[in-house]
């Protein structure tokens, strides 16, 4: 969504200017960006798409844990009754919209390499998250803090799930590609979490929780080392240093 209305708000801008120009006697200005615009295929056959993909399917399976399983786990690992387990899932998503509204306009306010850090700090709070409850047997604090711990886990993830990918796909693919990056790396999200879906119903049939949190941790970590290393590789290089 946020992708589509920057393209949008790109698109006015410019054309508001082009109006201006012509009403002072002047040639509207050439689209240049999508005159330089790399070709389609210059865009994703990169490292950098290639790390941006793995890290939007990585990141596309906490969608629907937190859609489909919070509640299942909590009945099954904690105890908690429906109506329970249906409240926490609901301080789950206010910490997504806390993160989304809040953070992300904070977000799109830093420079360049301030946005790394913190993505890289969001998806280290991702990925800690279902860590500490696979801890859950030698830290019985866990059970204390794990409605605390669903909104800071929602409040981590909305940001990097949303943001980052948007500007990538601008930044790769152009005004004229950045669609086609979009869609790209959420058909790669949709299919590969559906994959993951269907795995972790089979696994909660059979109250295998373990095995399931597991593979979060891992798709955090794996999305901690792709997506900040791709936002690292595009700044430029005196930002690096």
């Amino acid at each position: 969504v946020w992708q589509h209305l920057t393209v949008a708000a790109m698109r006015s801008t410019s054309t508001a200017d082009d109006e201006a120009a012509t009403s002072a006697g002047a040639k509207p200005s050439e689209p240049t960006a999508d005159k330089d615009a790399p070709s389609v295929w210059a865009s994703v056959l990169t490292i950098d798409f290639a790390l941006m993909f793995v890290a939007k399917c990585c990141s596309f399976v906490f969608t629907q844990w937190f859609m489909n399983f919070v509640g299942l786990f909590l009945r099954s690992s904690f105890g908690f009754s429906a109506a329970a387990s249906t409240n926490a899932i609901s301080v789950a998503n206010a910490g997504q919209m806390v993160g989304l509204l809040i953070g992300g306009k904070y977000y799109k306010a830093l420079a360049p390499f301030d946005q790394f850090r913190a993505i890289t700090l969001l998806l280290a709070l991702t990925t800690a998250a279902p860590s500490l409850l696979l801890l859950r047997g030698s830290l019985p604090a866990v059970d204390a803090i794990v409605i605390p711990l669903l909104f800071v886990w929602g409040l981590a993830f909305a940001v990097p799930f949303y943001l980052p990918v948007g500007t990538f796909a601008l930044e790769c693919g152009g005004k004229r590609n950045s669609t086609f990056v979009t869609n790209l790396l959420d058909a790669g999200g949709f299919t590969f979490s559906s994959a993951w879906n269907r795995y972790a119903a089979a696994q909660s049939r059979v109250e295998s929780w373990h095995e399931v949190v597991l593979t979060l941790v891992v798709f955090g970590a794996v999305s901690l080392c792709t997506m900040p290393l791709a936002m690292y590789r595009r700044l430029p290089r005196a930002k690096r240093d």
